[in-house]
């Protein structure tokens, strides 16, 4: 894993294997900067709209926790705070607060949603 300032890049592996199963970019400050990379013309910090503008439906979402902290309203982190949206190999993370990417989760190895959200932990 590595991080710098708000930006985060985790690189993950099978245990026995040692092929990379996904890597994941995140950036606190949602890409303030515009140093992030599109996908499709897609980035973190780009709103749901966008999103599903150029991605269409996902294939399934998911609700859950995992936005930074300085977005709640209030100091209640059981609420769902943001919403993964499911396509083959990749996955966006959008923030329920503000309706923009937060993490991108790419996989190249597995085309089938379901199995990237067993390991989404």
């Amino acid at each position: 894993m590595y991080e710098n300032k708000n930006v985060f890049l985790g690189i993950y592996t099978d245990a026995d294997s040692k092929l990379i199963t996904s890597f994941r970019l995140s950036d606190k400050s949602f890409n303030s900067e515009g140093i992030l990379p599109s996908i499709n013309g897609i980035t973190i910090g780009s709103t749901r709209e966008l999103l599903l503008k150029q991605f269409g439906e996902p294939l399934f979402k998911d609700e859950h926790m995992g936005c930074p902290y300085n977005l709640h309203k209030e100091p209640n982190y059981t609420d769902v705070d943001a919403v993964t949206y499911y396509y083959n190999g990749i996955s966006f993370w959008v923030c329920t607060e503000n309706d923009l990417i937060y993490l991108i989760d790419i996989k190249p190895n597995k085309a089938n949603p379901a199995d990237a959200k067993k390991q989404r932990g």
